[in-house]
């Protein structure tokens, strides 16, 4: 590993038939460090669960306490693609019942539902709107996507704006909120919308395979992460990270990637610790690429990690340290490992069925 400190949203193109097929596996705090560099703010940690079954849950984990509660939350009836904290509120994308549930952070007592929003994916926020990719066009179709916006103040559905095939993650820079078309690794696009007309106001070609997760950085670029297209049909192309100038919409840099970015379940690819300028990025489920976004350059690599491959990555900014989901398949409960930024675990604690996103309470 050569990086110093480290820092901080299906894949592959289909058919609708496979499409279909592959919804079926998957779609289904301001804190002081401790002499130990821990964090004293909560983790959640969104398990997937398995799809014929809709047991998706909630784990929470106490860095100061080191104490973990794999099933803080359970009983969703659904798939849970993530799960954010925004203003101390915790936002639970219920994939496969078509909602968002809204629990109290602290108390993880529910607050709301909010119903029909289609195939929520990932979540971000700029003040009391949220903005909500939704994996389809439409119910009960396998095409097209959407961003949902969310009235954070009153929980309740303000819109949707259509954007292209199968969104995933986004980054928010000003007025204007970047949204990977991921199109099942067959897609090549960013939409780029105005969030005060909320409209599509740009379409950029990305020029890589399935860009799936962005982050936006401190000189008003958006570092694309395209994981490559679909093993499934013929041979899959590599991922590659695409360097975006915000305000134009222009390619900076292109960088290739030796493999696919990819986790196990469909998970949490990419992690972006902002203060750090480094984002990480699973490759083949098993290493990490360490991205340096003041440089925009690859700087080094974690692993291959021995044991359970990685479901999802995330970074806590406050102490470094890595957490990365572990993959037991679609029946058994996963893992959180937890590492220093050359790799070295220093804890790991039991989690749900696929642990698949992992956000941090502040």
């Amino acid at each position: 590993m050569t990086s110093s400190r480290p820092n901080s949203t299906f894949r592959w193109p289909f058919t609708a038939t496979i499409a279909a097929l592959l919804l079926v596996l998957w779609t289904g705090c301001d804190s002081v460090n401790d002499e130990e560099g821990k964090s004293a703010g909560s983790v959640f940690i969104a398990n997937q669960g398995n799809f014929s079954d809709g047991n998706g849950s909630v784990s929470r984990y106490e860095p100061e306490t080191q104490s973990a509660t794999p099933a803080a939350i359970t009983g969703l009836g659904s798939i849970v693609q993530s799960a954010s904290v925004v203003q101390n509120r915790l936002y639970v994308m219920s994939n496969s019942a078509n909602r968002i549930d809204v629990f109290d952070a602290l108390t993880l007592e529910q607050i709301a539902q909010i119903d029909s929003v289609v195939s929520p994916r990932y979540l971000v926020a700029g003040g009391n709107i949220a903005y909500v990719t939704g994996l389809f066009g439409g119910f009960d179709q396998f095409d097209g996507g959407l961003v949902t916006v969310i009235d954070l103040a009153a929980n309740a559905k303000l819109g949707e704006i259509q954007v292209g095939d199968n969104p995933e993650g986004m980054a928010l820079v000003g007025q204007r909120l970047f949204v990977a078309n991921h199109g099942f690794g067959a897609g090549r696009t960013v939409s780029v919308i105005d969030t005060e007309t909320r409209a599509v106001v740009q379409t950029i070609d990305a020029d890589c395979d399935g860009p799936r997760f962005l982050a936006a950085d401190a000189e008003a670029e958006v570092v694309v992460f395209c994981t490559g297209s679909s093993p499934f049909e013929g041979d899959p192309t590599p991922g590659a990270v695409r360097v975006i100038d915000a305000s134009t919409g222009d390619i900076l840099k292109r960088v290739a990637v030796d493999g696919q970015i990819a986790t196990a379940g469909f998970g949490q690819d990419v992690a972006y610790d902002a203060e750090a300028e480094r984002a990480y990025a699973v490759r083949d489920e098993r290493v990490i690429l360490v991205f340096d976004t003041a440089s925009n350059e690859l700087v080094g690599t974690i692993g291959p990690l021995e044991d359970a491959p990685i479901s999802a990555i995330a970074v806590d900014q406050t102490s470094g340290r890595i957490y990365l989901g572990r993959f037991n398949g679609f029946t058994a409960a996963g893992e959180v490992s937890i590492h220093l930024d050359d790799g070295v675990e220093v804890d790991r604690f039991a989690a749900g069925i696929v642990p698949t996103y992992i956000d941090f309470g502040r």
